[in-house]
């Protein structure tokens, strides 16, 4: 506070003191005070552009921002300025492994990682950028040399807890995670992770408890500017079905529009207790979920920040955080489907998909983002190419986004054709689920085409990692969300080639109704 007291002072006497501004900007950046760092740190460098602390600092601050990209312009802007500058380096690191750029952030700590082998911030931080390029030895290797150098770094027995569910080491990687609460139980983090493996192997109980923990997690990224973070710790406390008896609620959407329409399942739980239940949706969302759930009435999302509107519900939650009231057992998961499509826009499709005997299978082979593993989700068009060289179907592509040139590129190699339509014609959900309910099956991976056909309760084969995301269980051929759905589990560190031969047989036998 005194150093603050002194700099402001200076700046009163000379507001274009180099010095005070850059200093002054330090010190909110150590409170964490990151948009008041912003302009002070901005100011100096309009006196001084070129000077590689106050470039790096003020990139930290973009960074606690949630300003990433810019972040990184600015890291190299100080490293063009004192070439190997390594707070610069490793600060990039840190933010390259946030944005799961993990060769890139590899490439960064590496180098300081040999230089400094008893750094342990930096050590963990290298071992995520190896764990993110999927060397998991290596990964563990460097976090158990943290740990020999602080048996106390719950940081590092976290993060081996991660690296081991990576490996499908589950009961290990718990132990960790446990330890590492029992060290430090404020973290949230720890709980996070925690609850992701509980979930996984269907201990919904304290799963969806410790899942809570996400808004606390993601405060500062996912969730930065959701408008209820305020309300979640009230939220919490409405962890039975009885928490809604008689209540009027207002259910916000969350995270992405596939694990809405997951948690969406649970909307005819809730309505059947509530006195009332209102919807703040994604645009994405609004038209398909507006016929689904037509008792609901929907409230534009801006209405979020609006306190005194708020104040007219009893309850005012996140859809995720309902499964920790209605989702606690096998038994409570219907697996029935519940959305509802336009019978003209279903036709519409039908009829762009053309007649004939074939089976009209959707197909989609990239999911999440690189924030969200997407490296292991995903797979190249071209591991598909044996499937699509079948007689008896034809593709139609689901995936998200601009796949034209893609799909060229794989049809002059291969001679094989996924139908392609215009990425606006199925940017909205609505739209999405009309032509998926005009197909025959869904072929994917995990992504939001899961959740689509598994709530419509059409056939989707879903070709799962080894190591998958903590929706879909951590064993079997079926999950417990949507009966329709049906797992095909790839061996460790393999593509689609473990799989091809129950996929083959399955696409052989899956018999078609009338169209």
């Amino acid at each position: 506070q005194r150093a603050k007291v002194a700099f402001e002072s200076a700046l009163r006497l000379d507001p274009a003191n180099f010095d005070a501004l850059q200093l002054l900007g330090n010190v909110y950046l150590a409170r964490k005070d990151f948009a008041k760092a912003r302009g002070v740190l901005e100011t100096a460098l309009r006196i001084d552009p070129a000077f590689p602390p106050l470039l790096m600092n003020l990139g930290n601050c973009l960074s606690g921002l949630e300003d990433n990209e810019r972040a990184l312009v600015l890291y190299d802007r100080a490293l063009f300025a004192r070439p190997g500058y390594e707070d610069a380096l490793f600060n990039k690191g840190l933010v390259l492994n946030k944005l799961r750029r993990s060769s890139l952030a590899r490439i960064c700590l590496e180098p300081l990682a040999l230089k400094f082998p008893e750094r342990i911030d930096l050590l963990i931080e290298y071992a995520k950028s190896l764990l993110g390029v999927a060397e998991h030895e290596a990964a563990l290797e460097t976090i158990d040399r943290v740990i020999a150098l602080d048996p106390a770094s719950a940081e590092a027995i976290d993060s081996r807890g991660t690296i081991l569910a990576e490996l499908g080491c589950y009961d290990e990687a718990g132990r960790e995670y446990a330890r590492a609460i029992a060290m430090r139980p404020q973290d949230s983090r720890f709980a996070m992770h925690q609850s992701y493996l509980q979930v996984l192997f269907q201990e919904f109980t304290p799963g969806w408890r410790a899942f809570e923990h996400r808004f606390e997690v993601f405060a500062a990224t996912t969730y930065s500017q959701h408008p209820l973070l305020p309300l979640v710790r009230d939220a919490r406390r409405w962890g039975r079905p009885e928490d809604f008896d008689n209540k009027r609620v207002l259910v916000a959407a969350e995270q992405g529009p596939g694990d809405n329409i997951m948690f969406a399942s649970i909307l005819a739980d809730l309505a059947a207790r509530a006195k009332s239940v209102d919807l703040a949706l994604y645009p994405r969302l609004e038209a398909l979920f507006a016929r689904s759930f037509p008792a609901m009435k929907q409230q534009p999302w801006d209405a979020l920040h609006d306190r005194k509107f708020l104040s007219g519900y009893d309850r005012v939650i996140c859809i995720g955080s309902l499964a920790h009231a209605f989702r606690n057992a096998d038994a409570s998961f219907p697996g029935e489907p519940y959305l509802t499509l336009s019978p003209a826009k279903v036709a519409a499709w039908r009829a762009r998909l053309g007649g004939g005997a074939k089976k009209k299978i959707g197909l989609s082979w990239r999911g999440g983002m690189p924030t969200t593993r997407m490296e292991y989700r995903s797979l190249a068009l071209l591991e598909f190419a044996q499937l699509l060289a079948r007689d008896d179907c034809d593709f139609f592509s689901l995936q998200h986004g601009d796949v034209a040139a893609e799909v060229a590129a794989f049809k002059a190699r291969t001679g094989r054709d996924v139908v392609v339509f215009p990425a606006q014609e199925t940017n909205d959900i609505d739209d999405l689920a009309s032509l998926t309910g005009a197909l025959d099956a869904v072929l994917t991976v995990q992504n939001t085409n899961v959740h689509v056909a598994g709530a419509l309760g059409k056939p989707c084969f879903a070709i799962l990692p080894a190591v998958p995301e903590w929706r879909y269980g951590a064993s079997g051929d079926s999950m417990v969300w949507y009966k329709s759905v049906e797992l095909f589990r790839r061996a460790a560190g393999a593509g689609i080639e473990t799989v091809l031969a129950p996929l083959t047989e399955r696409l052989s036998s899956l018999e078609i109704g009338p169209r």
